[in-house]
């Protein structure tokens, strides 16, 4: 199985360049890996760089727990992060 990284992650959710998110389904199309670093990253691109509110990362980051081609890392943990966010907690994952 192959891993997504943060560029790719990033691609499927924004599709702000056609080519790009055509490239990114396409890679995972077979099925992929996602690696909570590649997650984190991305919700931080998310946040940091395309100015997305909590609730529009938390609607992506359910996108991406629903993507039948994706596996998450510790999917359990990032669904119950999700639901906290759900309930009105800022989204994010805790920092070192």
């Amino acid at each position: 199985m192959r891993a997504v990284d943060t560029n790719v992650l990033v691609r499927l959710i924004i599709g702000d360049d056609a080519r790009q998110a055509a490239s990114a389904e396409l890679f995972v199309k077979n099925g992929a890996w996602v690696s909570v670093l590649a997650l984190a990253e991305a919700t931080w691109v998310l946040r940091v760089i395309y100015e997305r509110s909590a609730s529009s990362i938390a609607t992506a980051v359910e996108m991406l727990l629903n993507q039948k081609h994706l596996t998450l890392q510790d999917s359990d943990a990032v669904a119950g992060r999700w639901n906290s966010s759900a309930r009105g907690q800022p989204w994010g994952f805790p920092t070192a």
